[in-house]
C-alpha cells in the first residue's frame, strides 16, 4: 500500500508516509514546474532513510530465544 496525495491550491509538494503490514512506504508527489529540484529532494530523502535504517539495525537488540 502507498499513500495517495492530491495536490490542491498552492501546494506544490506533498510527502506521505504509511506504515502497514510490516512495510514503511513513502510517496512524493510534486508539480515539476514548481519544484525543479524534485530529483535532488527524493535522492536526499532516500539517502537519509537508508542511513536511518542502518542506524536502527546497528542498535537492534536480538530477541531472546
Amino acid at each position: 500500500m502507498f499513500p495517495a496525495l492530491p495536490l490542491t491550491g498552492n501546494v506544490t509538494l506533498g510527502v506521505g508516509a504509511l506504515s502497514y503490514a510490516g512495510q514503511f512506504n513513502i510517496t512524493v508527489v510534486a508539480d515539476r514546474d514548481a519544484v525543479p529540484g524534485l530529483d535532488t529532494f527524493a535522492g536526499a530523502a532516500r539517502s537519509e532513510l537508508r542511513a536511518l535504517a542502518e542506524c536502527i539495525s546497528a542498535r537492534a537488540v536480538p530477541s531472546p530465544p
